[in-house]
C-alpha cells in the first residue's frame, strides 16, 4: 500500500514538473521572439541615425543641399526626403523687423 502511494506521489510530482518545464519553455520562446523583433527595430533605427549623421554639403549662398548623386536640392525637399521631419512656417523676430518693420510702426 505504501509503495503504491509513493509511486503515485512521484508520478504526480513528475507530471507537475513537466508542466512547469513546458510553461518555462513557452515563456523563453516568447521572450526570444519579442527580443528578435526589438533587435530588428533597433537595427532599423540605428540605420536611420547613421543616415542623419555626417557632413551635409550645403551651398553658402542659396542654401541648397547636394545629394549623393550630385544634384542640388532645396533644403526642405532634401530634409523631407531624408527624414521624417515636417515643416511649419513662421518668421523669426529679426526677419519680422527687417521685412515688416515699417508695418509694425
Amino acid at each position: 500500500m505504501i509503495a503504491c502511494y509513493i509511486g503515485e506521489y512521484h508520478a504526480r510530482r513528475s507530471h507537475w514538473l513537466l508542466h512547469l518545464l513546458e510553461a518555462e519553455r513557452v515563456r523563453v520562446q516568447t521572450s526570444h521572439r519579442e527580443l528578435s523583433v526589438k533587435i530588428e527595430e533597433l537595427g532599423r533605427e540605428r540605420e536611420q541615425v547613421r543616415v542623419q549623421r555626417g557632413l551635409i554639403p550645403i551651398c553658402a549662398h542659396c542654401k541648397r543641399i547636394r545629394d549623393d548623386k550630385g544634384y542640388w536640392n532645396q533644403l526642405k525637399s532634401y530634409i523631407r526626403a531624408h527624414s521624417h521631419a515636417e515643416f511649419s512656417h513662421g518668421i523669426c523676430p529679426e526677419c519680422t523687423e527687417t521685412h515688416y518693420g515699417e508695418y509694425l510702426k
